[in-house]
């Protein structure tokens, strides 16, 4: 549920479903129609709808517009139902015809509402609007041709109001439907519980509809049977759909076989109607011509997305910034060549190249000159490989090769050490001639690994090696690999720990440097690996990242510390919690989904909660980020930019995001205190952090104050708040909880 309404209004809503099914029983019972049963009752149910429908619009996860339009909608055709039931318990039959008008606006609105939600659940596409469509028009051009032609006659004849509105609804509800059908196609075998909910409403409707005008067509119909509780059911569906959540689409189903079927249909009734144009109305044409107008325009559509989808295939395979390969297309070819490697007729080696000094770089000279720097890097790099040879940026300041020789060992060193001397002349860029190196791991395969996966964990984890030891170059070994002798299995370790819940949180305490309170706890992942001891999240949280269980570690970080939570105020210790947040999580399209669970799950208030991003994040997909946060701050969940400075900062998206607090990164507190020039640009940087906080209206956090110095400087540069070893280091729980207890108030010098 939305954490922003109270239990008992969430509960509210289901008096809705409720009278509608209420009606209908009665109208078994009863016979004959009754005042309070069809006019007071029946309508109340109707505006009931309504009324939570836009209740319902506030939720998070919901498009506010369309289940505003869904409830204004259901709104009119209520007040056309209460003037069409009191004419005619007035005995104005004239009038009731009024009502129609309250029915007829019903179709537009609800078909913007209707459209709005399903491309919030399903990510509703123009193609699949036409392949609705087709499929649509399709059967109704069947219809048409088979059934429409004595029903209408019948209508045309009557001397009632249907001559207009007795052809319109029909057509309105094929409409709708087609339009649901297509969020359904649109969802595949993993339909969306909003769009299940959708779909049902609009086919009661329509059943009702359809059965309506067949008794009114045969002169059958009588007003206060349980025929009219179908609406309300229809409406009491349309409702708790708003209610519903919106899940993430993994799967879409492709098969076109539908389509195909009713393009068919139509083609087969354009022949029959060519050669025995007796048997078919003018007007049963209509649907069989739109049919193959949208199956033309369907094709066209495909052609276009499919030039489209070679374009995007190619800059899916290509890193925008240096044109070399990327990831994607390198670990293609690297699983390729190591089945070759495999079969023993060649040998292969694998490099992963890590610029050293590149941050240092980005953070003096701005992100521009770093991607001058990598640009002639990738050059460099490329013009001295041999052509059989693979070069691809992996990412960041990550670049690797592929090796294929007769003789690996002894030219994959020779050619590391070539790459190393190749870097070694400094880079002009921006005016300023810049030397670079580079920390070189290798794998070779087969001996160091039989798949696309092993190799590069290897290679990766001899990089880290000859970069921490400064190296240069290094080769995987197993002897010298400090953490585990099979790196590549602590993917599956690190997945086996989550499901056994070896991955726990330690607290560090956020202190208030104006009054000594304790004003949050951040949560620190730990791995309590059963052979290797408590590991920091340096150890595992990259190795997550790639093989893609950072979210799942996200959301029992979110479980575990929302639980501590709960039960400390429990106990008198109120405080919140600070929980970091990667890119991946921030943009899934669940994601808010899982902060409610969370949040439902332990009763703690959203106030409580504290989301850090860094400025990173924010770059990956802005749009979809700023979205997530504004949604975040509806809720009442806080933002903290973590690391700030060290990334990309632009006040823009301070000034445009509910942002309400600024992480000032270790670095900075670290080096206040060096000699010379940077501890005065260390000094600079945080008070200019310090003052821009304060002038936004945002709190500061310094974080790694190890010394009483370090924490005498912050406050007198106006740091409100810090967090460090010196204050507290990260605790256990328990530890934690003890703490708290006695310093929940503490004195800082």
């Amino acid at each position: 549920m939305a954490v922003v309404y109270s239990q008992r209004l969430y509960y509210l809503r289901l008096l809705v479903p409720a009278g509608a099914l209420l009606h209908l029983g009665g109208r078994l019972i009863l016979h004959g129609p009754n005042f309070w049963w069809d006019l007071i009752f029946y309508n109340a149910v109707v505006f009931g709808a309504g009324i939570f429908s836009w209740i319902g619009s506030e939720r998070v996860d919901v498009d506010q517009l369309g289940a505003r339009a869904l409830s204004l909608a259901i709104f009119l055709w209520g007040v056309g139902s209460c003037v069409a039931t009191w004419s005619i318990f007035r005995g104005f039959e004239r009038i009731s015809t009024y009502g129609d008008v309250g029915y007829v606006l019903f179709y537009p609105l609800a078909l913007l509402g209707i459209a709005r939600l399903l491309r919030r659940a399903s990510r509703l596409k123009f193609a699949e609007i036409l392949d609705s469509l087709i499929v649509g028009l399709g059967v109704s051009s069947v219809g048409a041709a088979l059934a429409l032609r004595p029903l209408t006659a019948s209508i045309l004849s009557s001397s009632t109001s249907l001559t207009f509105t007795g052809l319109l609804y029909p057509i309105a509800d094929l409409v709708l439907f087609a339009y649901v059908a297509a969020g359904i196609k649109a969802s595949g075998r993993h339909l969306s519980p909003r769009t299940a909910w959708l779909a049902g409403g609009i086919v009661l409707f329509a059943l009702t509809d359809g059965l309506f005008l067949y008794q009114s067509a045969m002169a059958s119909y009588t007003f206060g049977t349980w025929l009219d509780s179908g609406w309300l059911l229809g409406f009491a569906v349309l409702s708790e759909s708003v209610w519903r959540p919106s899940a993430e689409i993994q799967e879409v189903s492709n098969s076109s076989l539908p389509q195909g079927l009713a393009l068919a249909s139509g083609m087969s009734i354009l022949t029959a109607a060519a050669i025995w144009p007796s048997l078919f109305p003018t007007y049963a044409l209509i649907p069989a011509c739109a049919t193959l107008i949208a199956a033309f325009l369907r094709m066209g559509l495909s052609l276009r997305e499919a030039h489209r989808l070679s374009q995007e295939e190619l800059l899916a395979r290509t890193d925008d910034l240096t044109g070399l390969p990327n990831r994607r297309l390198f670990v293609s070819d690297l699983s390729m060549a190591v089945t070759q490697w495999n079969s023993g007729r060649a040998f292969g080696a694998l490099m992963i190249i890590d610029l050293d000094g590149f941050k240092e770089v980005n953070d003096s000279l701005g992100h521009l000159a770093g991607d001058a720097l990598l640009r002639g890097v990738a050059g460099r790099l490329n013009a001295k490989l041999p052509r059989d040879s693979l070069l691809a940026r992996l990412g960041g300041d990550e670049f690797g090769v592929i090796m294929r020789s007769p003789r690996i060992l002894e030219d994959s060193n020779e050619m590391a050490r070539q790459l190393r001397e190749t870097l070694i002349t400094p880079f002009q860029v921006s005016g300023v001639k810049i030397r670079v190196d580079a920390s070189i791991g290798i794998a070779y395969a087969p001996r160091h690994g039989n798949d696309a996966s092993t190799l590069l964990s290897r290679a990766d984890i001899a990089m880290y090696r000859a970069k921490r030891a400064h190296l240069g170059v290094s080769v995987w070994d197993e002897s010298a690999d400090e953490l585990s002798p099979d790196r590549a299995g602590l993917a599956e370790e690190l997945s086996q720990g989550l499901r056994r819940s070896e991955l726990i949180l330690h607290y560090q305490p956020i202190v208030s440097l104006v009054d000594g309170s304790v004003e949050a706890v951040e949560a620190l992942m730990r791995w309590r690996h059963p052979r290797l001891g408590l590991l920091n999240p340096e150890h595992f949280l990259p190795l997550a990242e790639r093989i893609g269980l950072i979210h799942d570690i996200t959301i029992s970080a979110l479980t575990q510390g929302l639980q501590v939570i709960a039960e400390w105020q429990q106990v008198g210790i109120d405080t919140s919690i600070a929980v970091n947040i990667s890119a991946r999580d921030l943009i899934r399209i669940d994601f808010l989904d899982s902060i409610e669970r969370a949040l439902a799950g332990s009763g703690v208030d959203p106030s409580s909660l504290i989301l850090e991003i860094t400025e990173d994040v924010l770059l990956v997909d802005p749009e979809a980020a700023g979205r997530v946060i504004n949604q975040l701050a509806k809720m009442r969940v806080r933002i903290a930019i973590d690391d700030f400075g060290t990334g990309f900062s632009s006040l823009s998206y301070l000034q445009q995001l509910p942002v309400h607090t600024l992480k000032l990164d270790r670095s900075f507190v670290a080096h206040l205190f060096d000699v010379g020039g940077a501890g005065v640009r260390a000094s600079a940087v945080a008070k200019a952090v310090i003052d821009l906080a304060r002038s936004l209206g945002l709190a500061c956090i310094a974080e790694g104050v190890e010394s009483e110095e370090g924490l005498s400087l912050l406050r007198e540069l106006g740091c409100t708040s810090a967090q460090g070893r010196y204050l507290a280091p990260p605790m256990s729980e328990s530890d934690c909880r003890e703490w708290l207890a006695t310093h929940h108030v503490m004195s800082t010098p």
